[in-house]
């Protein structure tokens, strides 16, 4: 019975969510224009597919941080499955944002095309062209950008969502303010599950999560003051309790040094990145946050 419990929340919590996706992915690849720009017809009313799809996919998304929270699927699975959920969210837009257009309101756009609007829609403008015009940029590189900083909520400015994917650009802000406010309490809750579960004593002290412990994490242990051989025995245990206490609040040197370390190594790597692409350097680290933090969050369930 468990072993069913166990496969079942296996199949429900991360597979089924992560197929989901990646044939949503496809299907955008395979017919972008087709669910853009085709609806449905249920009698007189008319349904665009995107929007029914997009449920599905975010249904398919919360299912996979639904895992977190079975005993059945380890930490790194439930963690893994949340990463490249969010990924393939991002890689989806991205391939819809390609075919729509993105529109260039930065100073320079040096990739982008001249557009005029004729009916409502965009044509390239013809040579000589002397009027108004937008520029609307195409290539999957920009869709991408532009879809990692919608997903993030950034908002840098320099780039706006085509006139009929706007609502689609804001519902993808929405879904990355869920996404990051469910990677926060996700968090939280697998930390206080770790802090809960010692064995004996308060929770969380169990061995080798403390300084002073047996563990691998274990700090050097001060010496413990002498005491006089006519102390009574009341006052014999206060030492070791205050030492106890000590030993337990004190933090791991190690771990201390690992994040001085990575929050040097990542203010390095970002004023490298503007001293050799300049202003664009600037968005290169914020675009590796994403794939950093949830591998932090990876390798952190592990333990």
């Amino acid at each position: 019975m468990a072993e069913g419990n166990r496969a079942q929340q296996w199949i429900w919590g991360v597979i089924v969510p992560l197929v989901l996706l990646v044939l949503f992915l496809l299907i955008c690849m395979w017919r972008p224009r087709t669910l853009l720009e085709t609806s449905w017809q249920f009698g007189a009313l008319s349904v665009p597919p995107l929007p029914i799809f997009l449920i599905i996919a975010t249904s398919a998304g919360l299912a996979s941080v639904s895992a977190h929270f079975s005993r059945h699927i380890p930490n790194w699975a439930a963690w893994s499955a949340i990463l490249l959920s969010a990924l393939f969210t991002i890689l989806i837009f991205a391939v819809l944002n390609s075919v729509a257009g993105v529109f260039c309101t930065a100073a320079v756009c040096p990739t982008a095309t001249a557009y005029v609007f004729q009916g409502g829609l965009p044509v390239i403008a013809p040579e000589g062209y002397v009027g108004d015009t937008v520029m609307i940029e195409k290539s999957f590189r920009t869709a991408l950008y532009f879809s990692v900083v919608t997903f993030t909520t950034l908002g840098y400015g320099d780039m706006q969502p085509s006139p009929s994917f706007r609502l689609y650009a804001g519902y993808q802000a929405v879904l990355g303010y869920m996404y990051l406010g469910m990677i926060v309490g996700v968090a939280i809750d697998h930390g206080a599950n770790i802090r809960g579960s010692g064995s004996g004593g308060e929770p969380g002290d169990s061995a080798g999560d403390h300084p002073g412990s047996n563990g691998n994490n274990s700090a050097p242990v001060p010496p413990q003051p002498e005491i006089p051989k006519d102390t009574p025995a009341a006052d014999r245990s206060a030492p070791d309790a205050a030492h106890s206490t000590v030993a337990k609040n004190a933090p791991d040197p190690r771990l201390v040094q690992t994040i001085f370390l990575g929050l040097f190594v990542y203010c390095a790597g970002w004023i490298a990145s503007s001293a050799a692409f300049g202003l664009p350097g600037f968005y290169l680290p914020a675009l590796l946050q994403v794939p950093i933090i949830f591998g932090g969050l990876i390798w952190i369930s592990f333990g």
